[in-house]
This record gives structure tokens, C-alpha cells and sequence, in this order.
């Protein structure tokens, strides 16, 4: 081959790459949102509602006000979502449920399943509820149920979707199932727009097959694979239309036009109903965004919730959905521009919500209620605390005498009344939680815990306490040590009262307990042990660098083993939403970063140096951590014996660096955010930051007081 044949080549090669860029790759990169710049649009005025976690659909009942939602739990959809390919059955949630919220009084209401009793559940994606034609005091509930199939693998076969049909009431605290419906042609079900009769339904099959390559491959060839399809609850399923691009989201005009979202390249698809309940395109509305659900308001407006970063998204929120997302609300209409319409621009799309995932993060759905002007904003994965913050609190008094980490151990001047208070601080009321069913006969000296929604309600909270008991038998407390153990509770959010599951007892591993982190289902926790040993001499051989200290777990059937042992000075842990551990440092500083493994044990991954010597830890909702620190650890020692004195106190936050030093090695960024002599905050052994409300807790363990800081 001569020069000049081969550099005819390299020029038609060079050619072929630009010209594959330009009209292929660009255009792609361009709807996924790389290099696009998120705007702050009408963001300033929004509430967030905690409660409602993990809806991805959500309805306006217009007459009414009221939103209906369907709902999981945040744990769940980070195992089990078929849409996007999450198949881990083990991780679902089987008990999802349909709420209504009523935004006039913030009342939240769980509608319980009357009559449904599949022992598969629901495991809920799309939904519909449409008024009855008979009486429009009663609605139509349609639901996309992803269940786990029967006699295989999920990841081999996907999941065994229906379409479930309930009745409610308005105003009822129940939904009456009426119907499962199960047809070939409900293959990937997404969303679904239901009719008055409650027999028939329109839904969207997202992909054109349940698991494989080639379903991987729909998004990045852009194929034109999914369909909407037609089910009458008597004559069975069809496709009423076919290769279809992405289609994700449908809603349904009241002159009967069907609009169907497309999550690959963006756009909305119109759709005109046939005399046999199949659909031909009439229409198609460009976006410059991938879209998720639609819905139309009562002036004929139609809503998309749009995905102006793709990649962030899916590549990075469904994966810990405390990652900011960024989203958008965008309405359409009928352009009444001469000129625009002149110009081939038949439709209008204006943003009319966009935020950078900090106020509004990954959202699935948009709703308008016109005649109340609210936006309804509902997503796919959230995690948001309620604003209520729980405290273990015991006595000054008690603290001076019997502070077993501290080898404090007069057991007469212990406090065995410690308890769980909980602090609103939009109110300032104090709720001191009662424990009437608690009846050991040995009360509770508190020291460690954590505050954990449940799995298959996140109106449900576990709390799991460390509980430093006085000891039984002859020998004194100062002979033997604590007889320390970790006590299970439950309650609801903003609840009154504690209801005791379990004491778990170890005392072969739950040795000198300080700190604990429990799991979403109230039946197992990693626990820090600060020293190797309840008394003697070795327990002060942590001063001088010996790694006495460890990390267990328990199980509440299986038991307890240590999860790290040979660790220095282990106090505080902390478990971040992707399920990577901290555990601080209480003598030298420092934060060592733990990954679980298989058997629940634990390996060190990397460690985080820090001026100070730390105290307890804390993950925010936006997943920085965040430390009590301790300036002069001697200082903090006396206080804790006579707490009177003042003791300096700090606070870090940590977080991943993203700044140019990150280039150098430094991997993490250290930041102290709160520093005080003793005069204003002294003692403090723990921090905790409401991100959303920007507000940060300080308390400390003999402390008179709680400080409430903005930043």
C-alpha cells in the first residue's frame, strides 16, 4: 500500500468518524445532557413531604385536591426496579401500597388492599385512578404490579407483570381489589391510563422483551422496540400500536388523544384510538430530554417530568439516592403563535420547573392542580429525613457516676430511667417517648443509637439503643465492668411511645459497646466496642496505640461475631445509603472506611485523617459526613467527671474533594464547620445536620443543653 492509498484512507476514515459524531453520537450526548447547564426555574417556593417515599406515580383527583401516589420504599427500588433492569428479587419490597395526601391538611392516608390476597403482593410502578361513570364518588384504581416469577430466576426470565384493578371510595381508608389481569401482552408494563367502566386500559411495554442484549442495547441504538397495549378484562389483551421508540409514560386528553413518552430521545408521541382500540400516530412533539410519566391538567395543559442529565440519574441517584439529580417539569400546548405555527411549530414547550437535584431530586412524576395552583412533584427513588430529631438522653448527674466508656462505673449514682426524647425544631415541642411494654426490671442507661425507617413502611422506625446495664451478681460494677447489651424498639414517625422488640445479649462480643447503626428490618446492627475489654489495666493501652477496639454484628436469630477486630479507639459509626461504614477514631482522629462483605464482616478500604479526635458520626441527606470532634481530649475527659467544667468542641464535615487538590491525593475533603472554646457548646459528642432545612444539632453526652446552629 503506497503513502497516498493509505492517506486517502486515514481522510475517509477521519471523515467517517466525524460524520458518525456529528449525526449519531452528538445528538445522542446532547439528549442525555452532557455539558447542559441546569437552571434554577420557579424552585424557591417548594415543601418537600418526607413521608412519601419511593412514589412513582402520582394522580391528581381534580374535583377534590386529593393526589393519589404509588409507593414503595427506598430500600426496595434500589434492588428492584424491572424498568430499568434492577432484578435482585431477594431486595424487593412485596408490600407497596397507594396513598392519598391531601395538601389542604398534610394528611397522608395508606390505603390498606381489601379482598387481595396474593401471596406475591404488590411491587408497584404505574398507576391510573379514574372516576367511575356509574358514580364519581367512586374511582378506579389501575396498577402496573412487577412481581418476581414463580420458577426462575429473575435475572433469566425478568418479571412476572400484571395489571391489578382496585374500587375505593372518596374519602375511604381502603381499596377493594377487583382484578388481576395477565396476558402475554402485558410483557414490560410502565404506565397505564384505565376507563370509567374499570374493564378496559391502555398501558406502555417499555422494551420489546424482558431481559437480554438486545433490550441493553434499545437505548444506545436508539431501536424502536416498545408499543402501547389494549386489554379488555373480558375479550383479553392486544397491541394497539407497536415499535414505538422508549415509550414510558401515557396519559389520555378528554377529547380522547393519547400522548406517550419517550425516555430514550425524548418527545411525546400523539395518538389517535381506532373504532378497534388500536392507536396509529398522528403526531410527535420533539424535546431536547428524555421524559418519565405525563399527565393533563384541567385546562387540556399536558405534563411531562423530564430528565435534563440522564446520565446522572441512572448511573448515579438510582444508585444512592442520596446523589443530587436534576429534573424538570415541562408543559405543553397548542402553539397560538401565527408565526411560530407558520414555521412548522406546532406545539409550545416551556420549562416551568428545573433545579439541580437539591430541592426537587430525580422526579418521575408532575402533576398541576389549576384550580389550587400547586405542582406536584413525586419520584422514583427518595430518602429525606422528617425534620424530627431523636436524642438518647440520660442525667448530668447520672453521667459523672456511671459512664462505662470512661470507666465511670459508681453504679449508685446511675441513672436506669435514661430515655428517647424527640426535638421538632419547626415547633420547639419535646416529646420524652414512653416505654410500656419495657418491664426488665433494669431500666435503661443509654448510651449508643440509631433511629432506622423500616423496610416495609417508612412510617415504621426502629431504634436501637445501646443499654449499659448494672451488673447482676456479687462483684461490684467497678470489678466487672457493665453488663451492656443493645435493645430493639419500634415506633412511628412523630409516635409518643416505644414499643420494645428484643434485648440481645452477647457478652463474649458486645463487650464495651459505644455505637451502633441497625438495618431497615429491626433484626440486625454493626456495633463499635471502644475497648477489648470492660475493665483493668489493657483498656488504657488504647493511649498509647494499641488496636484493642473492634466492630461487631448481630443477628437477632443467628447471633453475634466480630465483624473487625483490632481496631484503635473505636467509637462512632455511621453507614452511608450505598452501604459503605465509618467508624471514628475517639484517641489519634481519623475516620476508618469499612466495606461489608458477603458473611457481614467488615474490610478496611481506606482511612480519613482529621485534625482532632472524634466522637460520634453522621451521614446527611446529601451523603456528606459529619463528625463531633474533640480539641482537647483531656480537657473533655474531666468534663465528663465533673460536667461544670467546660470542654472545647468542634465539628468536621467530610465529603468527597472535588476540587484541584484532588489531583494531589487528597482524596477527601475535611472541613471544620463549628469550633467553640467551651463557652457556648461545651462537651459535645455528637452532630447531625438536616441538609434540607439547614440546620445543625450539637448535643453532647454530659451536656445541660442542645445546640441548634444554622449554617
Amino acid at each position: 500500500m503506497n503513502s497516498q492509498t493509505l492517506l486517502n484512507l486515514v481522510v475517509i476514515l477521519i471523515a467517517l468518524l466525524g460524520g458518525f459524531y456529528q449525526f449519531y453520537l452528538k445528538p445522542r450526548l446532547d439528549i442525555l445532557g452532557f455539558g447542559r447547564e441546569i437552571q434554577s426555574i420557579n424552585n424557591e417556593y417548594c415543601k418537600k413531604v418526607p413521608q412519601l417515599s419511593a412514589c412513582e406515580k402520582s394522580v391528581l383527583h381534580q374535583p377534590t385536591g386529593l393526589l393519589f401516589l404509588a409507593c414503595s420504599n427506598p430500600q426496595s427500588r434500589l434492588h428492584w426496579i424491572p424498568g430499568v433492569g434492577r432484578l435482585n428479587a431477594t431486595g424487593a419490597s412485596w408490600d407497596d401500597y397507594v396513598a392519598t395526601y391531601d395538601p389542604k391538611t398534610s394528611t397522608i392516608t395508606r390505603l390498606d388492599a381489601l379482598g387481595f390476597e396474593s401471596p406475591r403482593g404488590l411491587s408497584l410502578h404505574g398507576m391510573d385512578v379514574v372516576p367511575s361513570a356509574a358514580d364519581p364518588s367512586e374511582l378506579f384504581i389501575f396498577l402496573v404490579n412487577h412481581r418476581a416469577p414463580l420458577n426462575d430466576l429473575p435475572k433469566n426470565v425478568g418479571a412476572d407483570s400484571v395489571i391489578e384493578i382496585f374500587k375505593t371510595k372518596l374519602g375511604s381508608k381502603a381499596m377493594t381489589h377487583i382484578k388481576t389481569v395477565k396476558d402475554p401482552v402485558i410483557l414490560t408494563p410502565n404506565d397505564i391510563v384505565g376507563s370509567p367502566d374499570g374493564k378496559t386500559f391502555y398501558f406502555t411495554n417499555d422494551h420489546d422483551s424482558k431481559v437480554g442484549l438486545t433490550r441493553e442495547l434499545d437505548p444506545i441504538l436508539g431501536t424502536s422496540k416498545s408499543s402501547v397495549g389494549h386489554c379488555d378484562i373480558e375479550k383479553g389483551c392486544h397491541y394497539a400500536i407497536q415499535n414505538l421508540q422508549g415509550s414510558n409514560g401515557i396519559a389520555k386528553a378528554p377529547n380522547g388523544t393519547f400522548y406517550v413518552a419517550n425516555v430514550i430521545s425524548g418527545g411525546v408521541s400523539v395518538l389517535e384510538a381506532q373504532a378497534d382500540n388500536t392507536l396509529v400516530l398522528t403526531d410527535f412533539i420533539p424535546t431536547d430530554r428524555p421524559m418519565d410519566n405525563l399527565s393533563i391538567d384541567s385546562e387540556g395543559f399536558l405534563w411531562a417530568a423530564a430528565f435534563p442529565d440522564v446520565w446522572t440519574t441512572l448511573m448515579k441517584h438510582f444508585a444512592d439516592p442520596t446523589f443530587p439529580s436534576p429534573t424538570t417539569a415541562l408543559r405543553f400546548s397548542a402553539n397560538d403563535d401565527a408565526n411560530a405555527t407558520l414555521r412548522g411549530e406546532k406545539y409550545k414547550v416551556e420549562t416551568i420547573f428545573e433545579d439541580d437535584g437539591h430541592v426537587a431530586s430525580g422526579i418521575s412524576t408532575v402533576v398541576y392542580d389549576v384550580k389550587r395552583n400547586l405542582l406536584f412533584l413525586s419520584k422514583l427513588v427518595i430518602h429525606q429525613p422528617s425534620g424530627l430529631v431523636y436524642l438518647a438522653c440520660s442525667t448530668p448527674e447520672s453521667r459523672a457516676h456511671w459512664l462505662p466508656t470512661m470507666s465511670q462505673l459508681n453504679s449508685t449514682g446511675a441513672s436506669t430511667k435514661d430515655y428517647v426524647a424527640i426535638y421538632n425544631p419547626t415547633t420547639s415541642d419535646i416529646t420524652r417517648l414512653t416505654t410500656p411494654d419495657f418491664n426488665n426490671g433494669r431500666g435503661l442507661s443509654v448510651h449508643g443509637m440509631d433511629v432506622v425507617p423500616s423496610a416495609s413502611d417508612p412510617d415504621v422506625l426502629f431504634v436501637y439503643l445501646i443499654n449499659h446495664r448494672i451488673p447482676l451478681g456479687n462483684k461490684s460494677a467497678a470489678e466487672v465492668g457493665a453488663d451492656s447489651v443493645i435493645e430493639i424498639f419500634k415506633t412511628t414517625v412523630g409516635g409518643k411511645v416505644l414499643e420494645h422488640i428484643r434485648t440481645v445479649e452477647d457478652p463474649t462480643v458486645i463487650i464495651a459497646p459505644n455505637d451502633v447503626v441497625g438495618s431497615a428490618d429491626g433484626t440486625s446492627f454493626y456495633f463499635t466496642n471502644d475497648h477489648g475489654s470492660r475493665v483493668g489495666l489493657s483498656r488504657y493501652l488504647e493511649l498509647f496505640g494499641q488496636k484493642q477496639s473492634s466492630v461487631g454484628y448481630c443477628h437477632v436469630e443467628s447471633g453475634c461475631k466480630f465483624a473487625l477486630t483490632n481496631t484503635h479507639a473505636s467509637n462512632g459509626i455511621a453507614v452511608a445509603p450505598n452501604g459503605t461504614l465509618y467508624v471514628a477514631d475517639c484517641v489519634y482522629g481519623g475516620v476508618t472506611v469499612l466495606e461489608k462483605q458477603m458473611d457481614n464482616t467488615l474490610v478496611v478500604t481506606d482511612t480519613i485523617k482529621t485534625e482532632y479526635a472524634l466522637d460520634n458520626l453522621a451521614v446527611d441527606a446529601d451523603g456528606q459526613l459529619w463528625a463531633s470532634a474533640t480539641p482537647k481530649v483531656l480537657m473533655v475527659v474531666e468534663h465528663m467527671k465533673h460536667p461544670e467544667l467546660s470542654s472545647p468542641s468542634a465539628a468536621y464535615r467530610i465529603s468527597i474533594n472535588t476540587g484541584v487538590n484532588a489531583f494531589y491525593g487528597e482524596k477527601y475533603k475535611v472541613e471544620k464547620v463549628f469550633e467553640d472554646d467551651g463557652q457556648v457548646m461545651t462537651g459535645i459528642t455528637s452532630v447531625a445536620y438536616d441538609s434540607e432545612r439547614n440546620r445543625l444539632f450539637i448535643h453532647g453526652i454530659a451536656s445541660t443543653k442542645m445546640l441548634v446552629c444554622s449554617l
